[in-house]
């Protein structure tokens, strides 16, 4: 029964000494995202949407999740697991808006 009491504290802890690790892992993320944001973020328990993202950058090492985040990788991505599946054309792809043919 002591023991159980004492959880919801050890969980605290726990995420206090993980907020602190990932803040010092990743100085620069954190600067940047609270002088945008204008708050500190807890990246060991993300509430927001913003604090979720953060985490992913910091904590999730997925590589499908950079894939994804891009569109013309996310449409061959998708192209290449279900070409069956219908897609929207991609009218042009590039750095210079100059090459856009009038046509699009």
């Amino acid at each position: 029964m002591l023991a159980n009491a004492r959880l919801p504290v050890m969980h605290r802890l726990v995420l206090a000494v993980a907020r602190l690790l990932l803040t010092l892992r990743h100085p620069a993320l954190i600067v940047r995202f609270a002088t945008k944001l204008g708050y500190l973020p807890n990246p060991a328990a993300p509430g927001t949407y913003h604090e979720l993202m953060l985490w992913r950058k910091t904590v999730d090492r997925n590589p499908l999740f950079v894939t994804l985040t891009d569109k013309l990788a996310a449409k061959d991505y998708v192209r290449g697991i279900c070409p069956e599946l219908a897609q929207a054309k991609t009218l042009w792809s590039g750095r210079d808006p100059a090459d856009i043919h009038p046509g699009c």
